[in-house]
């Protein structure tokens, strides 16, 4: 069994800035972390807006410049496909001289190379409930899972059964501007 808790970790519209600031505000406290898309200026007026809170960029970065220019604009974190590219695995250490945790996206189970597991620590995994809790029994235990469910609608009781298999959620606004979505982080991060 992992952790007890399961962080809800907002993702912020990379093209809506200014709601999207509203929302940072509004949710700044409440968090773990935040996530976006975007690249360039929207993503520093995000980082700047998030303050002390880790920022995730879940657009996959496909070079060194990728990631000098996520980190740039204010990423503490960066989605990296291992399988994209044949650098991928050098991508990883990239971001990781730059004090940015890179996460392989992706995978429905751990990576089989060597280099690329001991490199890999942070995963973000897409699917329904039943695709995610059996991918997550795959991982090691010591490894941080991250479900991105930014384009699906879960609901409280799927969140809830993530508790001990997944570390955290990225979750839409449709679910963050819920009036209940504060209750909903302190009842999944206890």
């Amino acid at each position: 069994m992992r952790r007890r808790s399961v962080a809800l970790i907002p993702f912020i519209e990379g093209d809506a800035a200014t709601t999207g600031i509203a929302d940072i505000e509004r949710l700044r406290d409440s968090v773990r972390a935040f996530a976006c898309d975007a690249f360039g200026p929207p993503l520093r007026e995000v980082a700047q807006a998030t303050r002390d809170v880790p920022l995730l960029v879940t657009r996959a970065c496909q070079s060194a410049e990728d990631c000098q220019r996520a980190r740039y604009h204010g990423a503490d974190g960066v989605s990296i496909d291992p399988q994209a590219m044949v650098t991928g695995e050098e991508l990883f250490l990239v971001a990781r001289s730059m004090r940015m945790m890179p996460l392989a996206f992706g995978m429905e189970a751990p990576p089989t190379s060597s280099v690329t597991a001991n490199m890999t620590r942070a995963f973000i995994l897409n699917g329904s409930l039943e695709q995610v809790l059996s991918s997550a029994s795959a991982f090691p235990r010591q490894a941080v899972l991250v479900v991105d469910w930014s384009r699906a609608l879960p609901c409280a009781d799927d969140l809830a059964r993530l508790r001990g298999h997944i570390d955290a959620v990225i979750v839409g606004a449709h679910l963050h501007r819920t009036l209940e979505f504060i209750e909903l982080v302190d009842s999944l991060d206890e």
